[in-house]
């Protein structure tokens, strides 16, 4: 599928979708600010906001690929 058809489809992804994007993006950037300030990979305040931010990329790559096919 065509870059822009994709980015087209994207484009047309509800608010609600949106806000799980962004939700997503501010628990990847604490996970690396934890990181960042001397927190081990294996600690929960690394792993916790990793692991929600995963969770929450998981799901909107599923209606993602559903709206691009």
């Amino acid at each position: 599928m065509r870059l822009e058809v994709v980015a087209a489809q994207i484009a047309t992804l509800d608010r609600e979708t949106i806000r799980d994007v962004t939700l997503a993006v501010e628990f990847l950037t604490t996970a690396l600010r934890a990181m960042v300030d001397g927190h081990p990979v294996a600690s929960h305040m690394v792993q916790q906001p990793f692991l929600f931010a995963h969770g929450k990329i998981n799901d909107l790559a599923t209606i993602v690929y559903q709206k691009a096919a």
